[in-house]
């Protein structure tokens, strides 16, 4: 990773490589966050459909 540059070894900087790791990092969580806040809305969409219909079942009421 490193190369000689007049008999010192000089080094990408490594701050960038931080910043390189760090926003391929939060793009992989923004990425895991979608994903699952889609499965929650679709989780939910589920929950409250059967309720409902469960609420139909049992009462007659439509909440």
């Amino acid at each position: 990773y490193c190369y000689q540059y007049k008999d010192n070894f000089s080094c990408p900087d490594k701050l960038f490589l931080k910043l390189f790791v760090l926003t391929g990092v939060i793009h992989l969580l923004n990425g895991c966050v979608l994903v699952l806040s889609c499965h929650l809305d679709a989780l939910r969409s589920h929950i409250l459909f059967y309720h409902r219909q469960q609420g139909k079942l049992g009462a007659g009421i439509d909440f």
